[in-house]
């Protein structure tokens, strides 16, 4: 198959003549690359090497000096293999760690030409690979890159958003959600990956997690017009919340999802220091302040319902 296999018409970067690792260890540290743009094969080492590069985290006050050294001092990448026909690639890289590291680039941009899909080749095996200390594992500040994950995990931070207009589109969506801060995860159910509506619901998680009660108390309650207005509750910890996938059945009275957040009373509307009221307007388009999160009372279907050009649309998953 294509993700676990060379295939024909591959071609490799110029970056992959230094540095051969183990063959054991190869199925270890190669990620295939759906939906590559035809781009040459040192435009996409280049690319993914400064997006390493941007996104690591170094911890300055315990900075890991192998983290310094492997990913930023020198190329984290061995090669890049194309298959321009089928539209894939393979990158390979220097351990692995990095590749592990390397899978939350899932849905980056690449290059303003569309966003990739990023996984584990067919070949691999964990049970062949041998074992990473959990602490040399680097980490990415993917919010850096403005890449958005279309898986949102369990725990206290996953936010679920019901009672929304069928026709909405994630980027409109996301459009309203990124005025409360830069969200780190989103998905909206649909019923399958092809269908132009969504089922009216959504996760959202976002990157800074003091921001959870904030959206939530802003969003519940909010008029969407035509008789739909927003359910907004934060997961409970240790429950089973997950829909990602869209087909499993949704509990929503309470036994997946805590209560819903009530909404800020009109005399108070800082939470925490931030002023609901005033990212709900700048959310909607206002100018001045908003006196109750309301939405127009019609949505048309093919109408923006604001400009983003600030956020890509999401591919389908």
């Amino acid at each position: 198959s294509a993700a676990g296999s060379g295939g024909g018409g591959m071609m490799m970067s110029e970056g992959s003549r230094g540095g051969l690792q183990p063959q054991q260890t190869r199925h270890a540290r190669r990620l295939y690359i759906g939906n590559i743009p035809d781009i040459h094969e040192n435009d996409v080492h280049n690319f993914f090497r400064d997006a390493i590069r941007s996104a690591i985290i170094i911890d300055p006050n315990n900075p890991n000096p192998s983290h310094q050294k492997q990913y930023i001092e020198n190329d984290p990448i061995i090669s890049v293999y194309i298959n321009r026909e089928r539209r894939f690639a393979f990158l390979e890289f220097k351990t692995m760690e990095i590749t592990t590291a390397c899978l939350d680039l899932d849905g980056i941009n690449v290059m303003g030409h569309g966003k990739v899909t990023i996984k584990r080749p067919n070949d691999y095996n964990p049970a062949w690979a041998p074992p990473v200390n959990p602490s040399t594992l680097p980490r990415l500040d993917t919010a850096k890159l403005g890449i958005v994950s279309s898986t949102v995990p369990d725990g206290p931070n996953k936010i679920f958003i019901g009672g929304l207009p069928y026709h909405l589109t994630e980027s409109q969506l996301l459009e309203l959600l990124g005025a409360f801060g830069t969200v780190k995860a989103f998905h909206l159910v649909k019923a399958d990956a092809t269908a132009l509506t969504s089922k009216g619901y959504c996760f959202v998680e976002y990157a800074d997690p003091n921001l959870t009660q904030v959206a939530c108390m802003g969003l519940n309650g909010m008029d969407m017009g035509g008789g739909k207005q927003l359910s907004c509750r934060m997961a409970v910890q240790g429950q089973d919340s997950s829909d990602n996938s869209g087909s499993a059945t949704m509990q929503t009275g309470g036994g997946a999802f805590a209560a819903p957040v009530a909404a800020p009373p009109a005399a108070a509307t800082m939470v925490d220091g931030v002023d609901v009221d005033a990212l709900l307007n700048a959310a909607l388009g206002g100018g001045g302040a908003a006196a109750a999160p309301t939405m127009p009372a019609v949505i048309p279907a093919a109408a923006p319902m604001m400009q983003m050009n600030s956020v890509p649309m999401m591919q389908p998953q």
